[in-house]
């Protein structure tokens, strides 16, 4: 381990919680609901306890995208979507289609993580958080790094070439998780189909039945609504998050083992509807 190793993976937490400290502000004056203080610390010991097991194996998503960009360059003979002559419109216009796409694979991703049994006990953790917040974002199990990196990530690299954008264009793109998750009381109105946002995202993690498995979209809601799990929030509607079940995940231990409890697993902690009604 050298210290550029360790000062990289500093600087990636510094990052984020220059981020999602704006949005925690928010939260305290205009909050969709009031939470306790251990709720926010809970996810922030995770998120970084989480995040030093995702930086100890990170050298294998360093391995597979060295392999992946000169594979695409000698195969595929494909231009980069990113260079350093691009105007700034053309740089956000690019991005823009990168986003899009990288939100249809992660939409397709996220599906796959309620449906399939196995994933979903990946997943369920950062569906359990009963008192959500911008935190939350990051409140993901260590092994989802890498069942992101491979479905959505790979694909993106092979399809675009490398991201090579501005560092800033880099933290805009990191705090859409901060800002889906926050708890705060704001209404996009006419642009909730159009993108994501802290109320719209909210309903995906609403623990009433009709809400479940609705919202998958990252980004963009049109992916929710070509594929049929768009539901538009109501005007002032804020529901509790949690699991439909009522199951809850209280614990650091709990949070980061718990997939692996190979127990028989009761009706009750299913994600479906149909095992939530």
């Amino acid at each position: 381990m050298t210290w550029s190793f360790i000062y990289n993976h500093l600087l990636t937490l510094l990052q984020a919680a220059g981020l999602v400290i704006p949005f925690l502000l928010l939260e305290r004056l205009f909050p969709a609901e009031r939470h306790p203080l251990r709720s926010l610390v809970f996810n922030a010991v995770y998120a970084v306890t989480a995040y030093i097991v995702i930086a100890a194996h990170s050298q294998i998503y360093t391995w597979l995208a060295a392999a992946v960009i000169p594979w695409r360059t000698a195969t595929l003979d494909l231009p980069p979507l990113f260079t350093t002559d691009l105007s700034g419109w053309e740089l956000a216009g690019r991005f823009v289609v990168y986003l899009a796409v990288v939100d249809f694979l992660a939409y397709w991703r996220h599906r796959a993580f309620h449906h399939w049994p196995l994933l979903w006990r990946l997943h369920k953790l950062h569906h359990a958080d009963t008192a959500m917040n911008a935190i939350a974002g990051w409140r993901s199990h260590w092994l989802n790094e890498i069942t992101y990196f491979i479905p959505v990530t790979i694909p993106a690299m092979i399809l675009f070439g490398p991201l090579d954008v501005p560092l800033v264009v880099i933290l805009a793109y990191m705090a859409t998780g901060f800002w889906n998750h926050a708890n705060i009381r704001l209404q996009l109105g006419p642009l909730t189909p159009i993108v994501s946002g802290p109320q719209y995202h909210r309903i995906h993690h609403s623990a009433l039945p009709h809400h479940v498995d609705k919202n998958f979209a990252g980004i963009f809601p049109v992916f929710d609504m070509l594929f049929g799990t768009y539901c538009r929030p109501k005007p002032g509607e804020f529901p509790a998050t949690g699991l439909a079940s009522g199951e809850r995940i209280e614990s650091q231990w709990q949070g980061h083992f718990e997939p692996f409890y190979w127990r028989r697993k009761r009706p009750a902690e299913a994600r479906s509807v149909q095992a939530a009604e």
